[in-house]
Formats: structure tokens, sequence, C-alpha cells
């Protein structure tokens, strides 16, 4: 049953979990800098991020949970870089857009998984087609191969997300 208000408790836990992405993001980009593959700490955070997300969907029951949660996230994100806000707020648009066109009874699972299928995509397109530079060596079919690999990433996560969910009896 979908909540059609937002209430302090969704609020805390979207701040929450906004906190847990930002700190883990940062832990991870500094992991991923060392490989310097473009698009890696994307993937690589797909396995975390997918796991927040499904959490998140799990104890936040408002109907647009993923697009409020990613466009506060881009609002916080675009102070840095603008072009990664833009990025974000494509991702969570994607992944709730077609989550709720591809997925009926599984929804929580498949937007996590999505989320995490798009943000290499949304980020490394943007990257390549707005931004520019070095990005333009990017090819499309390293772009296709990350969304893959972010996939594959996203369902392990969402899979420990479950996991993780029915250990601490959300």
């Amino acid at each position: 049953m979908n909540q059609s208000k937002m209430d302090t408790h969704s609020i805390a836990y979207i701040g929450f979990f906004l906190a847990l992405l930002i700190v883990g993001g940062f832990v991870i980009y500094q992991v991923a800098a060392v490989t310097g593959m473009p698009g890696v700490k994307y993937v690589i955070m797909g396995t975390y991020v997918s796991c927040l997300m499904y959490i998140l969907l799990m104890k936040v029951k408002l109907k647009y949970t993923l697009l409020l949660f990613t466009t506060v996230f881009a609002l916080i994100m675009s102070m840095f870089n603008l072009y990664m806000g833009f990025a974000i707020i494509l991702t969570g648009g994607l992944a709730e857009g077609f989550g709720n066109l591809l997925f009926k009874s599984y929804r929580k699972v498949g937007k996590s998984i999505l989320f995490a299928m798009f943000t290499p995509i949304s980020a490394l397109t943007i990257s390549k087609y707005l931004i520019g530079g070095i990005y333009l060596q990017v090819s499309v079919q390293w772009i296709l191969l990350a969304g893959i690999m972010g996939l594959i990433f996203g369902s392990i996560g969402t899979y420990l997300g479950v996991k993780l969910a029915k250990y601490l009896r959300l």
C-alpha cells in the first residue's frame, strides 16, 4: 500500500539514505580512481546503490520515492557539478519510468536494478555528448558494456539488499 503524503518518517529515511549514498559513493570513488577506466566507479557503485535503493523502497512507500530521492540527490550534487545533477535526474527518471512500465509485481527489485544499470549509461552519455573533451574517446560500446555491468552488479546488490532486509527484519 502506497502512502499519498510524505511524512516525517519518509523524509528522515530519504535523508539517511542520501547520507549513506554520499559517504559510500565518496569511498567507492576513491577506490575506483586507481583503475583509470572511465565509468568503472559507476559500475562498482551499482552493487552498493542498488542495495541501498532496494532497502529505501522497502521503507518509504511513496508512489515516486525513487524520483524524489534522486531529485534531492541531484540538487545536492549539482552544487559540485551541474552535469552530475542532470545525470542523476535522468537516471532516476529512467529507472522510475521503466520500473513502473516493466514491473508490476517486483517493482522494488526492478527499480533497484534499473537504477544501477542506468547510472553508468546516463553518466557516460552526458559526459560524452555534453562535456566532451577526453570523454569523446568513450565509445558507445563501452557505454553499453558499462550498462550491462551495472545491470549485473545491480542484480547482485539488489539480492544483497533483499537478504539484508530479511536479516534486519525490515
